[in-house]
Parts: C-alpha cells; sequence; structure tokens
C-alpha cells in the first residue's frame, strides 16, 4: 500500500472513515511510522479545532460587557449633563 491520502488520515481522525477502509488503512499504520506521524499530526490538529470550536469568544464577551457598561452609565451621564 502506498502511503494513506491526506483526506483518509482526516476521515480516520475525525471517526468518519468508513469501516471498509478502515482496515487496510490500519494495518498501513502499523508498520509506516510516516504514516503514523501524519496521523498524530491530524489528530492534533482535528483537536485543536474541537477546543477552539467549543472555546468561549473572549473579544465578543468583553464587547458586550463594555456595551453594557456604557448603557448603564449614560442614564447617570445625562443626568450629570442636566438632560
Amino acid at each position: 500500500m502506498q502511503h494513506i491520502p491526506e483526506d483518509s488520515l482526516e476521515q480516520y481522525a475525525m471517526g468518519a472513515l468508513p469501516e471498509p477502509e478502515a482496515g487496510p488503512l490500519e494495518e498501513h499504520l502499523l508498520i509506516c511510522t510516516a504514516c503514523q506521524e501524519r496521523l498524530q499530526e491530524t489528530d492534533d490538529y482535528v483537536a485543536a479545532m474541537c477546543a477552539a470550536a467549543n472555546a468561549p469568544v473572549k473579544a465578543t464577551k468583553r464587547k458586550t460587557a463594555v456595551k453594557e457598561a456604557r448603557a448603564a452609565a449614560a442614564p447617570a451621564v445625562s443626568r450629570a449633563s442636566g438632560e
């Protein structure tokens, strides 16, 4: 078997590779260190993307907090300026 195509490694890492294709791929992984390393890199990438997709967006929370603080302060500013 030649080295595993990138799309097959990605599908395998995400658990989306059809069963008939997984067997030969796993056999190749047992003997091919190059593909083992590529799979590890793919696993790391998939894990990072999953973590990023589930991470809170801090910038958005900060922007929301600033808007809320400004809205809360607006009546006090209006009263102080005599409006």
